[in-house]
């Protein structure tokens, strides 16, 4: 029926009915005065009664409209309600779980390539045990995922692809770790197998992103498609409610309380729907909170701070097992105790928090009564601390022991099936951003294994000289940067320097830096100057076959000369070395030189200079010149300047002064490592003629 129609009907069975109600008799009106009535006079009964008929009439199709329009609200309501509850369990309890597990299954087979790279490069079985639990948990998703996969074909084909490439990827590091048990291998054989473990990899992770597409778009798609029926529903339900409301208003009064009453449910429902909203809103917010922080505090800080604001929540404690095992800590962060600090329980505790850290199963409690009848001994605590209900869940993600996520909330509340799912989903995003903390800093202490074994344990002692160096990286880098520097005596009365620069970072960076740092210790007592040692190296990297890497190097060997020292200097594409005279002086030195590894003859080239007391010589990496201050580098003119400054200054001194002085320019964050090494000749008698 269209609405003017509508409205039309409504008027006039609202006229009649306001004119039944006034007279009381419809329109069967008594004679007037002088009227008379004669007997055997039929006209006026049959006019009473066409009156009363028609009266009869009206108000059966006044009740009939009155019904009618009753049963429309009613219907499309309960029409509304459903499609509503639908959508919104949809949303929140099928498509928010199922983008967390896809996530969760990416960092489980994140956190398997992670665990096998570290046992290939250090063979700890510790890191073999977390590739076993990631493989679990991985396995353990899959099928999570793949009894979500109705109405999702395109993830479903996402899914098969994504398994195959799992079991390819199984299938390569079962073959691999065994490998490695069974004969540890050379450096470069480790970094071959790494390098091919990360292309295997590559085709999961670009599989994992049209997964994790897919699911935003079905996120977004469902909302989208809630917004409209929500619309649509709503105006048809405001003409619907307006008509039977005007009806009522004249001729019924519990008409407009029922439709009050259906109203508010309505109004419940659409309530509902923005309170689903607000959670997806919070968790998005959340994960974009998590997404930079690589830091723990950093992250506990962000869940203090986000969780209260997108769970509505008034204090927030996060527990986690000790390393040994027997105990819990809880923590504050945020809240009326957030001053509480730090506080233990045994792990085998009969309470809330520990129980669920043993059983890993969520636990809620409506109000304190509630929590005391389950464990008796919270009963102390609630008498200690404010009231309200509680939200105890398990932090589920990567090999770690799970920790405990304990949300309380200001009023007692019974926890509905919507909003414990949210909970959960929630805890499940905290728990990932821990577990990425945690992976990050297990790659950090990999890559400064690794680095540190590239460099040098410590200087040589050379009487008439004074040594220092310097190796600083911009940040807690995951990957080996190509940086270095060594110093040594070559077994012939002849001290080696040499700063190097690998090109890249990562295992092909390491695994060209090992191959310059120890050729170059080989074979330096066996030439006659650097430029013959650089250029054995060129040969090494060459036969070596590692593609587009390349190496530049700066090599000085220094010798006593009575008082002085003899300097003979080579430079490979590398920065110049600088020689700083005792009066301020500063020199460039080294020939012209071509990168090593690229070419077949580098071209190199020997030049050979004297020191003389207080005279120092400094080698370094591209990190110092070209330290940057917006488009402006420091460049070679501005670091001579600052050389100038060592004059008079130790070994140690001067090195501190050139790393400052960049550090400074670049506003104190420089972006590229740096490598140094600083000889000065000591004034003072020359040492004896060693025999």
């Amino acid at each position: 029926m269209e609405a003017g129609t509508v409205a039309q009907c409504a008027i006039v069975v609202a006229a009649l009915g306001w004119g039944a109600g006034r007279d009381g008799e419809g329109w069967a009106h008594a004679p007037g005065p002088g009227a008379t009535t004669r007997e055997g006079d039929l006209s006026t009964a049959p006019r009473s009664g066409r009156l009363t008929d028609a009266r009869r009439r009206l108000v059966i199709a006044f009740a009939a409209l009155i019904v009618l329009l009753l049963v429309i609200v009613v219907v499309a309501l309960a029409v509304s309600r459903s499609i509503n509850e639908s959508a919104t369990e949809k949303y929140v309890e099928d498509a928010i779980p199922l983008q967390g597990a896809v996530d969760d299954l990416v960092l489980q087979t994140v956190g398997r390539q992670s665990s096998v790279r570290g046992y290939l490069i250090t063979g700890e079985p510790g890191f073999l045990e977390r590739y076993r639990a990631a493989t679990r948990r991985s396995e353990a998703r899959l099928e999570e995922i793949e009894g979500r996969l109705d109405g999702h074909p395109v993830l479903a084909d996402l899914i098969v692809r994504a398994e195959e490439q799992i079991d390819t990827l199984t299938v390569f590091y079962e073959a691999e770790i065994a490998a490695r048990g069974a004969a540890p291998g050379t450096l470069a054989q480790v970094r071959a197998r790494v390098v091919e473990g990360d292309r295997r990899f590559a085709e999961f992770r670009r599989i994992a992103g049209l997964m994790d597409a897919d699911t935003e778009n079905f996120i977004r798609e469902a909302q989208e498609a809630q917004d409209r029926r929500t619309d649509v529903l709503t105006v048809v339900l405001v003409l619907l409610g307006g008509a039977a409301l005007a009806v009522a208003v004249a001729l019924l009064i519990a008409v407009p309380r029922r439709i009050a009453r259906v109203l508010g449910d309505l109004e419940d429902e659409r309530a509902a729907t923005a309170r689903a909203a607000a959670r997806a809103e919070g968790l998005q917010r959340l994960t974009a909170a998590f997404a930079p922080t690589l830091d723990d505090e950093a992250v506990l800080d962000v869940l203090g701070r986000e969780v209260r604001d997108a769970a509505g929540v008034d204090e927030v404690i996060i527990a986690r097992p000790d390393p040994a095992g027997d105990s819990i800590e809880l923590r504050t962060l945020g809240g009326v105790r957030s001053g509480d600090g730090r506080r233990r329980l045994p792990i085998g505790a009969d309470l809330p928090i520990p129980t669920v850290a043993r059983t890993e199963e969520p636990m809620f409690f409506a109000d304190a009564a509630e929590a005391v009848a389950a464990f008796p001994d919270v009963a102390r605590m609630v008498a200690e601390g404010p009231g309200g209900s509680w939200a105890v869940l398990p932090m589920r993600a990567g090999g770690s022991a799970p920790s405990v996520l304990a949300l309380r909330f200001a009023e007692p509340r019974a926890f509905t099936p919507r909003e414990r799912t949210f909970l959960l989903t929630l805890a499940d995003q905290c728990a990932q951003a821990l577990e990425r903390v945690r992976l990050h800093q297990e790659q950090v202490h990999i890559a400064h294994a690794l680095q540190q074994s590239l460099l040098p344990a410590g200087l040589p002692a050379v009487e008439g000289l004074e040594l220092a160096a310097r190796y600083l990286a911009v940040e807690a880098a995951q990957e080996v940067g190509g940086d270095f520097y060594d110093v040594f005596e070559d077994g012939t009365a002849r001290l080696a320097v040499v700063v190097g620069d690998a090109c890249g970072k990562g295992p092909e960076a390491a695994a060209l830096t090992a191959l310059a740092r120890y050729t170059v210790r080989a074979v330096a007592g066996e030439t006659d100057g650097p430029a013959a040692t650089l250029t054995r190296l060129n040969g090494a990297i060459r036969q070596q076959a590692l593609g587009t890497l390349f190496l530049t190097a700066a090599h000085a060997m220094l010798e006593r000369d009575g008082e002085r020292v003899r300097v003979t200097a080579c430079r490979a594409g590398h920065p110049y070395p600088l020689v700083v005279r005792a009066d301020g002086g500063v020199e460039e030195i080294g020939g012209d030189g071509r990168l090593l590894g690229i070419f077949d003859d580098p071209a190199l080239s020997d030049v050979v200079v004297s020191l003389g007391p207080g005279d120092c010589l400094a080698l370094f990496t591209d990190g110092l010149t070209e330290a940057r201050q917006g488009r402006a580098i420091m460049g070679e003119e501005r670091l001579r300047a600052v050389a100038a400054g060592c004059r008079g200054l130790s070994a140690e001194e001067s090195a501190d002064l050139l790393l400052r002085a960049a550090s400074e320019f670049a506003g104190g964050a420089l972006r590229d490592d740096v490598a140094l090494v600083v000889v000065r000749v000591v004034p003072g008698p020359p040492p004896p003629v060693p025999s």
